[in-house]
Parts: C-alpha cells; structure tokens; sequence
C-alpha cells in the first residue's frame, strides 16, 4: 500500500536487559535492531477513501524495561552526578518520590519544531531530561545524530531501529537520544526549541502536497522529564522501554519488571509514537486511520485507552497532533490509566492496533505514584 498525496489524505499499509542506570549510562547501551520481513512498499498516490485488507504483519514480543527509576535510583543517580562535576551542587536528600511530563513537535519537511513543557511543580529536582527524535534514513542509519536544542548542539545515541513507515522502501526508522538535562530552563516548564533535524525538505510544505519520499526525512522529536517532587510519594517507580517497533497491524508488547507497581493513587501512562496521521481534526476520516490502544495486566483483560469507541479517549495515539495543522507524523500522548493495572502486578501489556496505516511505537513509560 501506499502514502496518499492529498491534503486530507493518510498512509495506508502499514529484550533488552533490565537496569536501573544513572543518567551517564546511555553511552553504554547498545541500539535495538528490529528485524521483520515485510515487502517493500512504493511511495505514490492513493485516492481519499482507498480501502483494502490489512496487509500488515501481527506481532507480538516480551520485554524488560530499559530503565527503571524510584526514590533511591534518582539519588544515586544525583550523588554520582554531583560527584563527577565541581560545577554540581550536592543536593539534599530527595523527600518525595518520582515524576514526569512529556511532550513533543512534529518536524517533517521542517527538521525543526517547538516542544511545550508544562506541569511540572515548583521546586521540583530533575533527575534527567531525556530529547528523543526519530528520522527515516537511507539504510544503514548512523549510530549517531545530531540536534540543536535552545541553540546548542547536542548528540543522540542511536537507540534502534526499524521498518520505515512505508516512504521510501530503501529507508529504515532511526531513533535517537541526548540527555539535555543541562540545558533545561530554570523552573523547567517552558517552550524549547529543536532544530537542526536532518531533513531533506525544510520549507514546512504539507507532507502529502507534494509528497517528497526523498531521504532523510524528519518525522518529530520529544521531551520526557523526570522530577523528583515533596508532593509525590517516595514510594513512586517509573519504568522506561524504548523500541522503536513497527506495525500496520496489531503490535503486543509485554513488559516484565521488578519490583511490581507499588500502591498507588494514579498510574499514568506516555506513549511516544511516529507516522500518525489523520488529515483533519481529531476524528480519523477514515476506516484505515481509526488506531486504537488498549492496556492491562493481560491480554486477557485490556482497556481501551485511546481510539474510537474509548470510553476514556476518543482521540488516537497516531493523529499526528504534535504536528497540528502540518508537518504532522509525531505524537506524545499521556493518560492516567489508574485501574487498568493493579497494584502488585509484574507485568502490563500495550496493544497496538492499526488498520493498515503504518506506525511506529517509539517509546512507552508507565509511572505508578
């Protein structure tokens, strides 16, 4: 199947070790590699309302989290920290527990956007402050990129890769991460911005008017934040898997982790993903773009979090929204899914389902509290 090139057109077709790690070991980690055989998918132009079989792959996978964080793990993480660098004031013990916010921009055909950071309370500690961006690149992807964040450059680590969303078939999906924690605004919440994206096309022109397959293309980039605050409880645990993985199908992931969810009075959820696309609004304006999420502690008891027919969220995770009204092609949702996932639970399954448009789940956090 192919990407559409109207205006209000959409893209039809469509573990890792466990660790609690300190903000330096991102150099340390090696990149994920995700192997699938899908045939390959030409570029070119659909009419609106083309429908078909889905001709994607469904997949399923188990997986640890990349990172996990509490109470004692963003301490160590501060102590080593300020013991590295004269430059570091010691801080106090942490007398609360952990939190985030994320939020990202769409950066197709731009290389450049501006990621909005709000939420998060006075006098809070960053523990770290993590820049995601993902692009599509002429196969093999570098293992390192390049980005400017509030006027400064800095290098990602190229944290995996995967089947390009249906654009160039000679492409692959690259994501990549910087710890920008350094350059972070006093008080933290603020407009920061990215630039120096690779892209090919940079004058904003819509993604389907005309549609431009050259490489590399920019598909968006995001901010997690993670905070320590008096106000959340000590007890709090934030676990951190980063794919990408691709689908134009139904995609499972099941996370295994220790300890379990503690108990908590909220249990929010961010899912960062790539390629989403609706054309207009909120609403998908067709069969093919009407993405749904579900999650639960199995996948015999999953609730519809995101997705038409959601008594929770209508909307998507894969309109695109970051990049509302152009440029679309990126999203960083996050939800409160307390009574989803109980108390005590080892584990927690996503599910994934696209009816023929091709996404990419770049990163999912749960962060119990």
């Amino acid at each position: 199947m192919r990407k559409h090139n109207s205006p209000l057109s959409v893209s039809i077709a469509i573990a890792v070790a466990f660790m609690v790690i300190s903000t330096q070991a991102l150099s340390q980690q090696a990149p994920k590699i995700e192997q699938q055989s899908l045939a390959a998918e030409p570029v070119g132009g659909e009419p609106f309302g083309f429908t078909s079989a889905n001709t994607g792959v469904s997949s399923s996978l188990t997986v640890t989290p990349d990172e996990r964080w509490d109470n004692r793990s963003a301490q160590a993480a501060l102590d080593a920290e300020a013991a590295e660098s004269s430059s570091v004031t010691p801080n106090a013990a942490l007398t609360g527990g952990i939190d985030h916010v994320a939020a990202g921009t769409g950066t197709r055909n731009s290389g450049h956007g501006t990621i909005c950071i709000r939420g998060v309370p006075s006098g809070a500690v960053v523990i770290f402050a993590y820049l995601y961006w993902g692009t599509i690149y002429a196969s093999p992807a570098p293992f390192s990129a390049t980005a400017v964040f509030r006027g400064t450059t800095v290098t990602g680590s190229l944290i995996g890769t995967s089947t390009q969303p249906c654009w160039n078939s000679a492409g692959v999906f690259a994501v990549y991460r910087a710890n920008v924690k350094s350059l972070m605004v006093a008080g933290v919440n603020s407009d920061y911005k990215v630039t120096g994206l690779a892209s090919a096309v940079t004058n904003n022109s819509n993604p389907w008017s005309p549609v431009s397959a050259t490489l590399p293309l920019s598909e968006g980039a995001s901010l997690v934040v993670l905070y320590s605050h008096s106000s959340v409880p000590s007890s709090s645990q934030f676990y951190l898997y980063h794919g990408p993985h691709f689908t134009s199908s139904t995609l499972t992931i099941t996370t295994n982790f220790s300890p379990p969810i503690p108990t908590h009075s909220i249990l929010k959820h961010t899912r960062i993903g790539a390629d989403g696309q609706i054309g207009t609004g909120i609403k998908p304006i067709s069969a093919a773009t009407d993405e749904k999420t579900y999650i639960g502690p199995t996948t015999a008891s999953l609730v519809l979090i995101r997705g038409s027919g959601s008594a929770r969220n209508y909307t998507s995770d894969f309109n695109g929204i970051n990049g509302w009204p152009l440029n679309q092609l990126w999203d960083t949702n996050t939800d409160d899914i307390t009574g989803t996932i109980p108390a005590g639970a080892g584990s927690y399954v996503t599910r994934y389902v696209s009816r023929g448009d091709c996404i990419e789940v770049v990163a999912q956090i749960l962060n119990a509290r």
